[in-house]
């Protein structure tokens, strides 16, 4: 029995339905054998035609199957520098806070490590969060830009707190701006990668 996904030459006719990249007609998964007593490759060839319910159910298939041009990502270099940055940015905030005075260049020097702490800290949760919420792909840059926003909430909270001006209702809204900021830049890049 000639398999569905082997590739013959077919000779040309007129109803004969449009062919698939793939050289066959795809048989439905777990279906094959019904596929084939349905509409056996022999009569597609000689030119006897499925009745049009079967072809519209055939070339529906065979659209929603294609290959769809969605973009693969490869997060493994983007994982791998945010374990650098958190080992940077924490080992540097211990030596920090256990050899210096609080001055201001050491205060500077503390924000900037909360960064790097912070943002390679939340780039592998986000990444968690990403896969199993969000249906849609995602690219690295996404999880950069995301984990530098939360980075910079930490780092102004933590600016906030030792300035004795720390307040919940504060934190929400500073919380809440950077949420909406990141939305409305999603979907700015959305608008634009579709076009006018």
């Amino acid at each position: 029995k000639r398999s569905l996904y082997q590739k013959q030459p077919l000779e040309p006719a007129p109803c004969f339905l449009r062919p698939s990249p793939y050289g066959q007609v795809p048989a439905p998964p777990g279906n094959s054998a019904h596929f084939q007593q349905t509409i056996p490759l022999s009569e597609t060839a000689s030119g006897t035609c499925p009745s049009p319910p079967v072809r519209a159910i055939i070339s529906l298939y065979m659209e929603t199957n294609l290959p769809e041009n969605e973009p693969s990502y490869n997060y493994q270099p983007v994982l791998l520098a945010s374990i650098l940055l958190a080992a940077a940015g924490w080992s540097g905030l211990y030596l920090l806070l256990t050899r210096t005075l609080p001055t201001v260049l050491p205060r500077w020097v503390f924000f900037f490590l909360l960064v790097l702490a912070s943002s390679g800290t939340s780039l592998p949760f986000l990444w968690l969060l990403h896969r199993r919420f969000n249906p849609n792909p995602f690219s690295p840059g996404l999880l950069q830009r995301q984990s530098l926003e939360f980075s910079l909430v930490v780092t102004i909270l933590t600016w906030l707190q030792i300035n004795r001006t720390f307040s919940l209702t504060l934190a929400l809204v500073i919380s809440v701006g950077v949420v909406l900021l990141d939305s409305l830049l999603q979907r700015l890049q959305r608008t634009s990668r579709r076009g006018p």
